[in-house]
């Protein structure tokens, strides 16, 4: 009994470190577009205007978790949000369970992605793992009785589905995205926030990429 309990924990361990070395029966983080009726099924990709909720299962119940997301932008800019879930069961999934503390409140499936903000000292022991790839989000789970487990993931904002022209002409400035293909759909001419240059042009390549032609101004 004793042997076949420390085999089943160190692979857990193994599974929790090491995610992509694990069949998808037995991994407990999954990432993305995933619950269909009852079933969990692997995430499938897609574009970053899709909800991709979190999955934590195989989880002892009644216990407290916390949730640090970290992403790395490409002007070394850091963004991070934290919450607090309390599961009665095995399985936290942020499309049907709502933090109890943190940045954000209800039910949101994509909650611990748009509830980040700019951080100025981010969480040291997340940033190597950030390091290795810097196009991801790191996440990382601390619970009461299942200790932590980290995973990477991706946001498609479909950056390499168009064709992206900067625009100097006749005093007009800007940034021209053409679809691959096109598909009838209107033009669009976004006029854009104070969300910083990395942001102001991802929702432009998400509509590029669906097939609209997108002149994106400052």
């Amino acid at each position: 009994m004793f042997r076949s309990l420390l085999v089943l924990a160190l692979f857990a361990t193994f599974c929790s470190n090491s995610y992509g070395s694990c069949n998808e029966f037995d991994r407990k983080f999954i990432i993305g577009p995933l619950i269909i009726g009852s079933h969990a099924v692997p995430p499938a990709v897609g574009l970053a205007d899709r909800d991709q909720p979190l999955l934590l299962r195989k989880m002892l119940p009644g216990q407290t978790i916390h949730v640090t997301s970290l992403m790395l932008t490409s002007d070394r800019r850091f963004f991070s949000s934290v919450q607090t879930f309390r599961i009665a069961d095995a399985e936290l999934n942020t499309a049907k369970d709502a933090p109890i503390a943190g940045s954000y409140a209800g039910v949101e499936p994509d909650g611990y992605f748009w509830s980040m903000t700019e951080v100025r000292d981010p969480p040291r022991d997340m940033l190597s793992d950030l390091a290795s790839d810097r196009t991801a989000i790191v996440v990382r789970t601390d619970s009461e009785k299942d200790g932590m487990v980290c995973a990477h993931m991706h946001r498609n904002f479909g950056q390499g589905l168009s064709i992206a022209r900067d625009i100097h002409e006749d005093g007009i400035v800007g940034k021209l995205l053409m679809p691959p293909r096109h598909i009838g759909r209107a033009a669009v001419i976004m006029i854009l926030g104070a969300g910083g240059p990395n942001f102001q042009t991802l929702p432009a390549y998400l509509r590029a990429a669906r097939g609209f032609m997108v002149l994106s101004l400052p």
